[in-house]
């Protein structure tokens, strides 16, 4: 790749009290081997120090790196951090990098290679689970993979937004980022851009590096339902923007894959042990279209969809 030639890259880089691992994720950013690089950080309500590790950023940046400071005043979720990342980018493609991550050095080298060469619109890359003690895991995909909404599995490999690099016009094309929406904003988002068919290549290389946050295993009640509720509220969001776009049946079994992942939480949290009835019949009544089609679901280990039979099987029996 030329390097006089060379398309600028705007990174976003969403900030939340991040001042343990934020220096982390800079460095990784400046030792990225390719240029020209803008580096798009939204400090989101930080009070750790984080502004200050930002303004340092920007004053020792390498050369052909660019560091972009947006401040909230408080904090308004990573949607809104991601929406306003996108409106300011003046890259060509648009990278993404969370604050507790980090990429491999020649990360975006390769990825812009692959889509210059290629002529993409959204090159995808492999990525490194590290789990908490050390233990690392790659993710990688299928030898046969297709990136086609009815046809992918859910999961954070194929609709993370942070091992992928994007045209920025797509982007702004099918901007889905919101305020409020927190979870889920990246699938929401990559589900919008797919629907514009892209040229997509994979790289079969593990650029990015995914820090497992050891208390996400742990959460509260009060936590693991704003998860379920923001999932459902992602699924209605996705069925309302397809059903606007005209494609809601060619793209049936995206949505309705998508639904039911979103409300099986009902069956999979605390609450549904101190009041499984009641979580049945909640689950039951929330998009109740899905219950009917569980046998045909893709990507859906045989006897998982067993039990979710029997478990709407069940679930006549409950009064409404």
């Amino acid at each position: 790749m030329n390097q006089r030639d060379t398309p600028l890259v705007s990174v976003m880089l969403p900030v939340y009290n991040a001042g343990k691992t934020l220096g982390r994720a800079l460095d990784s950013l400046f030792r990225q081997t390719y240029r020209p690089l803008e580096i798009i950080t939204v400090d989101d309500g930080s009070y750790d120090g984080s502004d200050r590790m930002l303004q340092g950023a920007a004053r020792t940046a390498p050369d052909g790196v660019v560091v972009r400071i947006i401040t909230h005043e408080r904090n308004m979720g990573s949607g809104a951090a991601r929406r306003a990342a996108v409106k300011v980018a003046a890259g060509e493609y648009m990278a993404a990098l969370d604050a507790d991550d980090t990429l491999a050095p020649d990360a975006i080298y390769n990825m812009v290679e692959a889509a210059e060469k290629g002529r993409a619109d959204m090159v995808c890359c492999e990525y490194e689970e590290i789990r908490p003690g050390g233990r690392r895991l790659v993710h990688r995909f299928d030898v046969d993979e297709s990136l086609r909404l009815n046809e992918m599995k859910m999961d954070t490999l194929r609709f993370a937004l942070w091992n992928k690099l994007i045209r920025t016009s797509l982007y702004r094309r099918a901007l889905r980022f919101e305020r409020g929406v927190d979870c889920w904003e990246d699938l929401e988002q990559i589900a919008a851009i797919l629907l514009l068919e892209p040229k997509i290549q994979i790289l079969r290389q593990p650029l990015y590096q995914y820090t497992v946050n050891p208390r996400s295993g742990s959460l509260t009640h009060s936590g693991a339902d704003r998860i379920l509720r923001q999932h459902l509220l992602v699924a209605r969001r996705m069925e309302q923007y397809f059903s606007s776009k005209g494609m809601e049946q060619v793209y049936a079994p995206f949505l309705t894959y998508l639904k039911f992942i979103a409300k099986v939480k009902y069956l999979r949290n605390s609450e549904a042990l101190v009041h499984p009835l009641r979580s049945l019949r909640q689950w039951r009544d929330e998009f109740p279209e899905v219950n009917s089609r569980i046998r045909t679901l893709p990507h859906v280990p045989l006897r998982h969809r067993l039990a979710f039979m029997a478990a709407n099987a069940l679930s006549r029996l409950l009064p409404t």
